[in-house]
């Protein structure tokens, strides 16, 4: 969670992984943030 929290640390820390893991993550933390 640390990764997501911190995007200005990597911008793109594996978009693609994050986004096969777990896809309802992704957006709910871009709807979040």
């Amino acid at each position: 969670m640390s990764e997501r929290a911190r995007p200005s640390e990597h911008p793109t820390p594996e978009p693609a992984h994050h986004n096969a893991k777990e896809p309802p993550d992704d957006i709910r933390t871009l709807v979040t943030d």
